[in-house]
């Protein structure tokens, strides 16, 4: 917690150092998980230091407990009966979609449909009325993309979920909330 407390853009080499002593592969889902949910999803002022940790660690198995966590926690929250009613709840998952496109799109990495059907994702939210947590948790994971050189328009996948946006946003009474 210590090296992790004082980890900053200024002292990323020393710190993954350190942490590479300290933190071997049989504990990577560990420390993925506490990444994840005590760091990322609450501390979105972070991320950046947090993928340059991930960067610079240069693991295949680490960065894949990374995008394996994130995915596991965004399904969990994108289930969550509290999206409609708990702002908070809105916030992680909001927070978790930035780190997601952040680890995955912003690094061409593709976030796989079979770890999670953004278009499903986006229609089931409609059927549960949980737009509002959803469209916010969908623009923060695409956000990152703006950066990649494989996930921007005319990328195929990201066009198809532009698609489905924009049907939606014609939508009659949609709440304006939501357009924006």
């Amino acid at each position: 917690h210590f090296v992790v407390n004082n980890l900053a853009m200024a002292n990323i080499d020393a710190k993954v150092r350190e942490l590479r002593d300290l933190v071997h592969a049989p504990y990577y889902p560990w420390f993925a998980n506490y990444m994840v949910v005590k760091r990322a999803a609450q501390e979105p002022n972070f991320h950046a230091v947090y993928s340059a940790l991930v960067d610079k660690w240069e693991d295949r198995s680490f960065r894949n407990n990374f995008i394996s966590t994130t995915v596991h926690y965004c399904r969990v929250m994108l289930i969550s009966k509290l999206l409609k009613s708990n702002s908070s709840e809105r916030t992680l998952l909001k927070n978790l979609g930035a780190w997601l496109g952040k680890i995955t799109l912003a690094k061409n990495r593709p976030v796989l449909q079979k770890d999670l059907d953004v278009k499903a994702t986006i229609i089931k939210a409609y059927e549960e009325g949980k737009m509002l947590a959803v469209l916010s948790f969908i623009r923060q994971l695409l956000d990152p993309a703006i950066d990649s050189k494989v996930f921007r328009p005319p990328n195929p996948w990201v066009m198809a979920i532009c698609a489905l946006l924009a049907e939606i946003y014609n939508l009659e009474n949609l709440k304006t909330g939501l357009k924006f």
